[in-house]
C-alpha cells in the first residue's frame, strides 16, 4: 500500500474519535447549562464539541479535509507536475489552518491589546476614580485582562475619560472628549434628554465628571459624560456606543457610590 493512501486512511481517526466520544457520552452523559444530558442529546452536544475543538483550538479536522480533497482531486490534476501539486495543496493547507487559527484566538487576540491599551491609560491617566479603595490590578491568564475593581480614568492631556470594568467581557474601553458651551446642541441634548446617572467630584484642574443613561429598555447603561473644569470649561461624550451589540455602554455606574438615584435630570447646579 502506498504511504499516500496509508495516510489517507490515518485521516479518517479523527472523524471515529468524535463518533466514538458521542456514542460514549450517551451512557456516561456529558455536562451542559450546568446540568448533566445522557441520550441521544448527550450525543449530539458530544460530537458538536468535540468537533469544534479538533477544528477550532487545534486545527486537526481542516488539516485531514485537506489532504482528503487533495487526494480525490490528485487523477484531475494528473498532467500537472507533482511537486508543484503538493506545493499548492500544502499553501492552500497552510492558508486555511492560519485562518481558522487567528479566527480561533482573535478573542484572546483582542483581549492582549486591550491590556496594552488599559495599562497605557492607566499610566497616563490624571484621575484614578475606584468604586472603593482598592488599587488598580490587572493580570489573567494569556495576557486576558482581569481587572479585580473598577475604575474610571481621566487623561486631562489626550482628552479621554477609560473604564475599568470587573464585568467580564467589556473589561476596558475608552471614550474622547470634545469641548462644548452650555449654549450648544450638544451640551442642551445631554441634559434634557438623559438621565444623571453618577456625579464624581475630581481634583484640579477637573471639578466633576458626570455620566448619564437613557430611559430605555437597556436603562442605566451609560450613554453621555459632561466634564466640568474648575475655570468653567466644558468637554463631553456623547452617543457612547457598545463595541459591537450596537447597545449603550456600562451600567455599573449605578452601582457605585456616585450612584445619583432613579430619573434625575441634570439642572445646572
Amino acid at each position: 500500500m502506498k504511504l499516500s493512501k496509508k495516510i489517507l486512511i490515518l485521516s479518517f481517526i479523527p472523524y471515529l474519535l468524535i463518533l466514538l466520544y458521542g456514542i460514549i457520552s450517551i451512557f456516561t452523559g456529558i455536562s451542559f447549562f450546568y446540568s448533566t444530558t445522557y441520550g441521544s442529546w448527550a450525543f449530539v452536544i458530544g460530537v458538536i464539541a468535540v468537533s469544534y475543538a479538533l477544528t477550532f483550538m487545534v486545527p486537526i479536522i481542516p488539516v485531514c479535509m485537506i489532504y482528503q480533497i487533495c487526494y480525490l482531486f490528485r487523477n484531475t490534476f494528473k498532467n500537472v507536475e507533482n511537486k508543484k501539486y503538493i506545493k499548492t495543496c500544502l499553501i492552500v493547507g497552510l492558508l486555511v489552518v492560519g485562518a481558522i487559527f487567528i479566527y480561533s484566538h482573535s478573542f484572546d487576540i483582542d483581549k492582549f491589546f486591550e491590556k496594552e491599551s488599559a495599562m497605557q491609560m492607566i499610566k497616563n491617566a490624571d484621575e484614578k476614580i475606584g468604586f472603593n479603595e482598592s488599587e488598580i490590578k490587572i493580570g489573567g491568564i494569556f495576557n486576558i485582562p482581569e481587572y479585580t475593581h473598577s475604575h474610571i480614568l481621566i487623561d486631562y492631556d489626550n482628552m479621554e475619560v477609560g473604564m475599568l470594568l470587573n464585568s467580564g467581557l467589556d473589561a476596558f474601553w475608552k471614550v474622547k472628549l470634545n469641548n462644548t458651551t452650555k449654549d450648544s446642541s450638544e451640551y442642551q441634548r445631554i441634559i434634557n434628554t438623559y438621565y444623571m446617572q453618577a456625579d464624581i467630584p475630581l481634583s484640579n484642574p477637573g471639578k466633576r465628571l458626570i455620566s448619564f443613561y437613557e430611559d430605555k429598555p437597556n436603562m442605566h447603561r451609560t450613554i453621555a459624560f459632561l466634564l466640568f473644569y474648575n475655570d468653567g470649561t466644558i468637554y463631553y461624550a456623547d452617543n457612547i456606543k457598545e463595541k459591537r451589540t450596537g447597545y449603550t455602554r456600562f451600567s455599573g455606574l449605578k452601582w457605585s457610590k456616585y450612584f445619583v438615584g432613579e430619573n434625575k435630570k441634570y439642572n445646572g447646579n
